[in-house]
């Protein structure tokens, strides 16, 4: 938690991104009378700019199994993510159109976790009587391997 504090005093407070950390799921105690809470640290939704499962709008999940990204934890969600490599996080401007992104990987599909690059996730499913359906960037400032990756996120317009 030091290093998610001493991120979120670099970037400051006048960036339209936000800062976060993910607990790999492999660090996270099932015994702890406080274990819904400590779990909840390994998945993190975009949506509610929160950690949490709660099978409503759950974005990314880190650790399980490695250092890797996941993007689709329960049945209904269609998220789809890309790593577009070491490239500088201001200039991902925008997400391809829906058509592009739907080929990119997603059920069952992981990403390894690397310090400096930039990953574009479009963000889907049911939610009630509405449809999550959004684009992120999100990219890996610092990570301690088997332990928690800190990550900087923003929301880009898709395009059409």
């Amino acid at each position: 938690m030091q290093r998610l504090i001493e991120a979120r005093k670099a970037h400051g407070d006048k960036k339209s991104s936000k800062i976060t950390v993910l607990v790999s799921r492999t660090l996270l105690p099932n015994d702890h009378p406080d274990s819904n809470y400590y779990s909840s640290l390994c998945y993190y939704s975009f949506h509610k700019d929160k950690h949490g499962y709660s099978h409503i709008a759950v974005s990314l999940e880190f650790g399980n199994g490695g250092d890797l990204f996941d993007v689709n934890m329960y049945g209904g969600q269609e998220n789809r993510f890309k790593d577009m490599g070491a490239v500088d996080f201001a200039s991902v401007k925008s997400a391809p159109n829906a058509a592009t992104t739907a080929m990119w990987p997603g059920d069952r599909d992981s990403l390894p976790a690397k310090v400096g690059h930039v990953y574009v996730e479009h963000c889907r499913e049911p939610n009630g009587d509405e449809m999550v359906d959004f684009t992120v960037k999100f990219k890996v400032i610092d990570l301690k391997p088997g332990q928690w990756v800190v990550i900087e996120y923003e929301r880009i317009p898709q395009e059409k």
